[in-house]
């Protein structure tokens, strides 16, 4: 998590709980769907089929826009908690990934995934790719939903 976004998060809970927090002191497990997808991600991207890993790349790419926007509209229940000028100014990290930065990263994964698509089995693993690590993605996000409803 870029820096930035951990010392907005840090400055919400502090403000959520009344006193300075710390994001080492929160101690929240790593749920073991994280773990899979860092190494599942991992064996994905590290595949000897270039193809496979641009297709985990186009899964990546085209998850993280619509992520971002979902954390966002959920940081945006927190407003409350901030002078106007100073949420905005915290918020800079996502307004630039969802104003351009990742627009342009879905369009280059597009150009790349095409290009390493020459034959029939070329297709065939940019989609076991694309599939393996959408797949890793909606666990990971399955696990995070889970363990949140149960506190």
């Amino acid at each position: 998590m870029p820096e930035s976004a951990i010392g907005f998060f840090e400055e919400l809970l502090s403000r959520l709980r009344g006193r300075r927090v710390s994001f080492d002191e929160i101690g929240a497990p790593v749920l073991p769907s994280t773990v899979r997808l860092i190494e599942g991600g991992e064996k994905v991207f590290s595949s000897p089929y270039p193809p496979e890993s641009c297709g985990a790349l186009l899964a990546q790419e085209w998850h993280a826009y619509p992520q971002l926007v979902f954390l966002y509209e959920g940081v945006r229940n927190y407003r409350d908690h901030f002078g106007l000028e100073e949420f905005h100014e915290n918020c800079e990290y996502f307004y630039l990934h969802i104003g351009a930065t990742e627009k342009e990263h879905k369009v280059h994964s597009l150009s790349t995934a095409a290009q390493m698509c020459r034959t029939a089995t070329d297709l065939e693993h940019l989609e076991r790719g694309f599939t393996t690590y959408l797949n890793l993605l909606a666990d990971n996000w399955a696990e995070i939903h889970a363990a949140v409803q149960a506190n």
